[in-house]
């Protein structure tokens, strides 16, 4: 089991390298969504930490986009089933009614973890979610199939249209 502890490096060095971004990290039956800024300020700390946070789906020929809007901080998060390689994963994902996101804000210089917040996910935002990455495990047959899909909508969408077209949900 891996422990994620402020102050320390982030402990799955898979995406070591990243640079002002974000990259969704599939658990067993939840997920994780890391945010990497280089230096961030003490402002989008405190904002990722107690300020309030609109989430929602954009949702593109079955790829999934996780907008997030925090005090300071907006970003997308694409997401792929297919970086789950066995199909019993996938499927016990999908079958899942977890409804958790743990946000990590992550110095990209660095790797050390600024924040962290574990958020209780609306059930119909976990539902929709699902029910798009069912159809996204049928629709495509690799993961990198879906990494070129997300490319090709990243490169005509942008996070402000994500955002602004997105089904949104707000956490308390």
């Amino acid at each position: 089991m891996l422990q994620y502890e402020k102050g320390q490096p982030y402990p799955d060095n898979r995406y070591m390298g990243v640079k002002d971004g974000s990259v969704i990290e599939v658990l067993d039956t939840t997920f994780n969504v890391l945010f990497f800024i280089d230096k961030p300020t003490r402002s989008e700390r405190e904002g990722f930490n107690n300020g309030k946070l609109s989430y929602g789906i954009y949702q593109e020929k079955h790829v999934p986009f996780i907008t997030l809007e925090l005090p300071h901080l907006e970003f997308d998060a694409s997401f792929n089933i297919k970086n789950c390689t066995d199909p019993n994963e996938i499927q016990k994902w999908l079958d899942s009614s977890d409804n958790a996101m743990a946000l990590f804000l992550i110095d990209a210089d660095s790797y050390l973890i600024q924040e962290m917040r574990l958020i209780g996910l609306n059930h119909d935002f976990t539902k929709d979610l699902r029910e798009i990455l069912r159809d996204q495990n049928r629709h495509y047959n690799d993961r990198h199939e879906v990494d070129t899909e997300i490319r090709s909508i990243q490169r005509r969408t942008s996070l402000k249209q994500m955002v602004q077209q997105s089904r949104k949900y707000r956490h308390r």
